[in-house]
């Protein structure tokens, strides 16, 4: 027997969607300490700010950035401003196909 959504795709997606509001921003993607040291362990800006979105994703809403989406523009410049790197940087995160996945089983154990 197929399985019953309970919730509309419209709904999920709403539910899931990465924020954008300042103070949504401020409270689940503001990084502290222990977060910079697992961020600056990442080489190249690239990768740095790519794991840094991974792991505020994995907090708040509770989800990967899938491999090709679109990340809101606020919560790419929230973050980059608080790593001092370029937003469009993002545009290079994982070229090297295993690194999404080696920085998904990293987080996995913070």
């Amino acid at each position: 027997m197929p399985r019953r959504r309970t919730l509309s795709a419209v709904v999920l997606e709403t539910l899931f969607a990465l924020p954008t509001d300042q103070n949504l921003l401020v409270r689940h993607y503001s990084l502290g300490a222990d977060d910079l040291v697992a961020i600056d362990r990442r080489r190249g800006e690239h990768n740095r700010l790519g794991f840094a979105l991974q792991l505020c994703a994995l907090r708040f809403p509770g989800r990967v950035i899938r491999p090709g989406e679109t990340v809101p523009l606020a919560v790419l410049r929230f973050l980059a401003e608080q790593l001092d790197i370029d937003p469009a940087a993002l545009g290079r995160y994982a070229e090297r196909a295993p690194t999404r996945y080696e920085h998904l089983d990293t987080l996995r154990s913070l």
